[in-house]
């Protein structure tokens, strides 16, 4: 899972349909990315930082939490 990611939608107060919507991709696709089960695209991880403001490195907010 992408704690950070997670961590800042919810602090941004963002909806995961809102988000699913502006990457054209359904609400349950977006969970499965968050949960790192399938793989953000290039251009939905630029979007995502985008929407959470622009100030965070993909590197933050794709860090992929150790088991």
């Amino acid at each position: 899972m992408y704690e950070n990611l997670n961590a800042e939608i919810g602090r941004k107060g963002l909806k995961r349909k809102d988000i699913a919507e502006k990457l054209n991709i359904s609400t349950s696709a977006l969970l499965l990315k968050i949960k790192g089960e399938t793989k953000f695209t290039l251009d939905e991880a630029f979007k995502m930082v985008e929407m959470l403001g622009g100030n965070l490195s993909v590197e933050y907010l794709f860090k992929k939490e150790q088991a």
